[in-house]
């Protein structure tokens, strides 16, 4: 369960800042993350308006998972799979 939402205005996107630790791939796919960032509400307002932090947050949480992903890539065998990342 999350309990607050660190990116609580448009405002913050600005100053947010990718995790420079890596920890893995969050819970949930780019649509979930960005609801644990910036609540359910705030999210869908984003959604229905279309602002350019929202497009900002969303290059930012990829970024983010696109650094984690090579990582696991690097440190899979031949014959793994990928599923588990979809």
């Amino acid at each position: 369960m999350c309990i607050g939402h660190p990116v609580k205005t448009r405002e913050d996107v600005h100053t947010l800042k990718i995790p420079k630790g890596d920890i893995g791939l969050p819970h949930g796919l780019m649509f979930l993350q960005l609801t644990y960032l910036r609540g359910w509400e705030e999210c869908m307002v984003d959604f229905a308006e279309e602002p350019e932090e929202l497009q900002l947050l969303i290059d930012k949480v990829l970024e983010y998972n696109m650094r984690q992903v090579r990582i696991q890539l690097k440190s899979m065998k031949k014959k793994q799979s990928f599923y588990r990342f979809w």
